[in-house]
Order: C-alpha cells, then sequence, then structure tokens
C-alpha cells in the first residue's frame, strides 16, 4: 500500500465542490470561491472549509485506511465539535469524537479481508475543518456510483449540529439511503438570503431547503427576503425537485411582534407553494416534543437520537413525493 496522490483521491471524495492541496496537506470546500466570500463578508468565516455532509467511500475487499489530519472549530458559536466515523457496508466500525479544538492526529482502520467488495465509507465532521495528508488506501479500492444528487441549504440543523456521529445528522442519512451525491450547504445562524445562492457546476436532481427560526429570532421572517429567496432558488434550478422543510419544534414560546414561530411555518408555506416544483413538507412531529431528543436546554439542536428520527421521518416522507 502507498500514499495516493490528491488527483486519485479526488475519485472517492463525495460533498466537496473543490479540493485544495497547500503544504502537502489537502482541504475541501463545500461552497463556490463566491460564496466563501459571502459567507466572510457576513460573519461566517469558519464555516468556509466545514466538512459536513463530505466523505471518503469506496468499494474494497479488505486492507488498510489511515491518514494524518488536522482540525479546527468552524462554527462560530462557543461549541467545538469533532466527530469522525467509518462504517463497512452500513455498520459503524470505527467512531472519532473530541470537543476540544484544533487537533493534530492520525486515523488508522483495518478493513477486514473479505471474499466480495464491501462498501467503506469515512464520514468527514460536521461542525470542523478538516486538513489531511499522506492517505493511504487498500490498493484494489473502487470508486461508487451514485447517479443521483442532492443539494442541501440550511441552517446550523442542516450543518449537523450538534451530533456527535456525523452518519446520523439527517443529510447524511438521507444521502445514504438514496445512494446520493450530497453537497450540503448548510451554514450554522444563516438565514433566507438570497445573495448566497449561486448556480453550481454540479446539478442537483434534488435541492432542499430549511431556513426559518434563524430569521424568526432575528425578526426578519415576515419580509420579502424569502420570497426573493425561493424565487432565485425556482430560477436557478427549475429542472430540480425543491422540497422546502418547515422547522422542526422547538421550545420557544417567544412572541415577536404578535407573531409566533407556527406563523412563520404558516408563512413560509405559503410563499413556497406558488412554485410549481417546489413540494412543502411540514417537519414539526419529525423530531419527538421531548428534552431527551435534543442537545440544548431550550430544546432547539437535536441530538443524534432526535437526528434518527427526523432523517427516517424525512426518507420516508421524500419517498412519497418523488
Amino acid at each position: 500500500m502507498s500514499i495516493i496522490s490528491k488527483k486519485e483521491l479526488s475519485k472517492f471524495i463525495f460533498g466537496a465542490i473543490s479540493i485544495i492541496e497547500e503544504d502537502g496537506w489537502i482541504r475541501f470546500s463545500r461552497f463556490t470561491e463566491k460564496q466563501g466570500v459571502w459567507l466572510e463578508q457576513h460573519g461566517f468565516p469558519r464555516d468556509r472549509y466545514s466538512t459536513s455532509g463530505m466523505r471518503l467511500e469506496f468499494l474494497t475487499c479488505g486492507g488498510q485506511i489511515s491518514f494524518e489530519y488536522q482540525s479546527e472549530q468552524s462554527s462560530n458559536g462557543n461549541v467545538a465539535i469533532f466527530g469522525m466515523e467509518i462504517t463497512v457496508n452500513g455498520i459503524p466500525a470505527y467512531h472519532i469524537y473530541k470537543e476540544e479544538l484544533p487537533i493534530s492526529d492520525r486515523i488508522y482502520f483495518e478493513i477486514p479481508k473479505h471474499c466480495d467488495y464491501v462498501h467503506v465509507a469515512v464520514y468527514f465532521p460536521l461542525r470542523a475543518t478538516l486538513r489531511i495528508k499522506n492517505v493511504v488506501m487498500p490498493e484494489d479500492s473502487k470508486a461508487v456510483n451514485k447517479e443521483l444528487k442532492i443539494l442541501t441549504l440550511g441552517d446550523s440543523i442542516t450543518a449537523g449540529a450538534v451530533c456527535r456521529h456525523s452518519n446520523h445528522c439527517y443529510v447524511n442519512m438521507i444521502a445514504d439511503k438514496l445512494n446520493a451525491q450530497l453537497i450540503n450547504q448548510g451554514v450554522g445562524g444563516a438565514c433566507f438570503s438570497p445573495d448566497f445562492l449561486e448556480e453550481l457546476q454540479f446539478r442537483p436532481d434534488i435541492v432542499t431547503v430549511a431556513y426559518g427560526v434563524n430569521d424568526f429570532f432575528a425578526n426578519s421572517l415576515f419580509t420579502e427576503t424569502p420570497c426573493k429567496f425561493f424565487k432565485k432558488l425556482n430560477a436557478l434550478y427549475p429542472n430540480s425537485k425543491i422540497f422546502c422543510l418547515l422547522p422542526i419544534w422547538c421550545e420557544n414560546p417567544k412572541i415577536i411582534d404578535g407573531k409566533t414561530l407556527d406563523m412563520g411555518r404558516q408563512y413560509i408555506k405559503e410563499i413556497a407553494e406558488k412554485y410549481q416544483n417546489i413540494s412543502v413538507i411540514d417537519c414539526v412531529n419529525f423530531v419527538p416534543h421531548l428534552a431527551e431528543f435534543y442537545w440544548d436546554d431550550v430544546n432547539l439542536h437535536p441530538n443524534d437520537l432526535g437526528f434518527l428520527y427526523y432523517g427516517n421521518h424525512l426518507y420516508k416522507r421524500l419517498t412519497e413525493l418523488l
């Protein structure tokens, strides 16, 4: 087994729009250059190189997977979370989780020998950046064929906050269940922002949109901004099937200018339903309304168990509508 090049590695990386090599290290971006500038200008500089929704994925009959890595916090919040998983034929076989960043370390995993090819996925961190080098993979590694393409847009929940296991976030679950290529452009703290949208060379068959909570708390939801967002999104991807995911339940009785989050869900629904290729999915009951399914005290961000409920309910609804 030998160290593979960036060019060879790119055959097995899913979820990245660009792969950059600097001083021997390889890093990844799920945003275009223009979107990266937008993130920096709007207070999200650390998210530019976070690896939510990315994975190293291949087929092999067994052997070694290893690489050195460096990681830094990518979220603007005070929660630093680093988690990576390795699954073999969908079964978890390796897990690392740390809350103190930055870190520098090495992953080594020996894939058991098999008579036939098995599917291996290395899920990259959700709320952290990642740089890797000296990547070693089994010599018989083959690329995975994925014909369906999904683009996911949204806030911290779409970005995967606050999953300990990267494969549990709902976007990774949907991509796995549909065997689809995924570009996840969820950003913690993000709102409906038409200027962020840009036509990608990655032409998605499916687009999911999950904003609204941050807009509501910022008192910017009941404006023309969501209208402009959906108008531009529809123009960019007229041949894609677009799904508007209404915000999940959160325990916050806050009323802003006489309006509630339930009223916000209805407002988003009415805007999205104006477009023929946009279907609205009400996600309010996808995560149980109980504290043990959430990570934070305000019951806003699902924990791993909550994400499993979210992903499974969403997958069922998507397959009904596709």
